[in-house]
């Protein structure tokens, strides 16, 4: 199976897990529509006060703009302001460094001890896994 598609297979059963616990989730904050996983997108929202900016991650890489100087990766980030659906974020991210480690490159301005307790904790529980800091963190 391809990385995408255990991807794609881990944010279904993601969105499914916050569905239970009524994490609610949208397309968009402000658009009455499903969360997206699909060959080619995975895309989610909290929905209305509970979003704030979009999650998307696409299958391909998306363009490079002319003014980038590093032509072999794209930057995009999403800020959740620890709304509900940061759990979902971070669990999707979690899968796709487990699943496409030389894909992807995580940073997070949450503590890996204290903000991704809980991501960790159900990802462990939904998948069996338990994974390592997906990302550099500070050291003092």
């Amino acid at each position: 199976m391809k990385q995408w598609e255990k991807v794609c297979l881990e944010a279904f059963q993601i969105l499914d897990h916050c569905a239970k616990n009524k994490i609610d989730l949208a397309w968009e904050y402000d658009v009455k529509k499903p969360p997206e996983v699909s060959p080619d997108m995975i895309r989610f929202n909290g929905s209305k006060d509970d979003g704030h900016e979009t999650f998307l991650v696409t299958r391909e890489m998306p363009e490079i703009p002319d003014w980038s100087s590093d032509k072999s990766a794209s930057f995009d980030f999403c800020k959740t302001a620890r709304k509900p659906y940061d759990l979902a974020v971070c669990l999707v991210l979690l899968s796709m460094k487990r699943h496409a480690p030389e894909s992807v490159q995580i940073s997070s301005d949450g503590e890996w001890d204290v903000e991704w307790l809980e991501a960790r904790h159900v990802y462990n529980k939904l998948f069996g896994v338990e994974l390592d800091c997906p990302f550099e963190t500070e050291t003092v």
